[in-house]
């Protein structure tokens, strides 16, 4: 039981270093407003297919 945990522990502890990397990176790029206006542009876009993709087809 000790090598699986010692398994877990490794694998969370190489989440956790991989998230704080995505959030710095992920933080510098969200500063951005040029990228910031892209991505929502890009959910709102993708709201309106789902919603309206149906009668916009027809």
């Amino acid at each position: 039981m000790k090598s699986i945990r010692w398994m877990a522990e490794k694998y969370l502890a190489e989440i956790d270093s991989w998230r704080v990397a995505f959030v710095e990176v992920f933080g510098s790029i969200w500063g951005n407003a040029f990228f910031q206006a892209f991505f929502w542009l890009m959910v709102v876009g993708n709201i309106v297919a789902m919603c309206f993709g149906d009668t916009l087809l027809r």
